[in-house]
């Protein structure tokens, strides 16, 4: 699987985090986690995987990189908001590639 390096998380999702990264590295199944990815498409801004996919062997070999984690797809949905509306606030618009990409490498830099 591949992370985004600065992984979001609901406020749910927050308070098992350690527990959702170790269930989805070690592909123990999960209710009510649901996963923000790259869309697959590449035209939309972000596919909402359930962790429960993860169990066929396609659907984790062929997974987008992870960007977020939520409890349940109520969470999924806020995630979502909140990212678009980072991208908005920071660019201007809704290029949430842009922002994602301009994020982690300005963390990747103040990291030095």
């Amino acid at each position: 699987m591949k992370w985004y390096p600065d992984l979001y998380f609901g406020k749910q999702a927050e308070k098992k985090k350690d527990v959702i990264l170790r269930r989805l590295r070690w592909n123990i199944g999960q209710l009510d986690v649901y996963l923000i990815t790259e869309a697959s498409n590449g035209k939309d801004l972000f596919d909402i995987v359930f962790a429960g996919e993860l169990k066929q062997k396609a659907v984790r070999r062929n997974l987008p990189r992870i960007i977020g984690i939520a409890k349940g797809y109520g969470e999924a949905l806020e995630l979502v908001e909140q990212i678009v509306m980072e991208s908005i606030d920071s660019l201007g618009t809704p290029d949430v590639k842009r922002y994602l990409r301009e994020k982690s490498k300005q963390k990747d830099f103040d990291g030095c």
